[in-house]
């Protein structure tokens, strides 16, 4: 939680500043917060399987919304 979060909290400093600088800190930052959410996920699914299914399944029903 506390990474999507953080995700977040880039996000919205990006899109708030003119300054280029500040936007490719904050993009660089919140990638790397983006790769720990992968990074948990993984750990999720290898410590509980069946949560793994979930999410997949969670995946799937949200891409059927998208159309994809």
């Amino acid at each position: 939680i506390g990474e999507i979060g953080a995700v977040i909290q880039y996000d919205d400093h990006l899109h708030k500043t003119n300054v280029e600088l500040a936007k490719e800190t904050w993009i660089h930052i919140r990638n790397e917060e983006l790769v720990h959410v992968g990074e948990l996920l993984g750990l999720l699914c290898y410590l509980a399987p069946y949560q793994k299914a979930l999410i997949e399944k969670g995946l799937k029903e949200f891409e059927e919304r998208m159309g994809t």
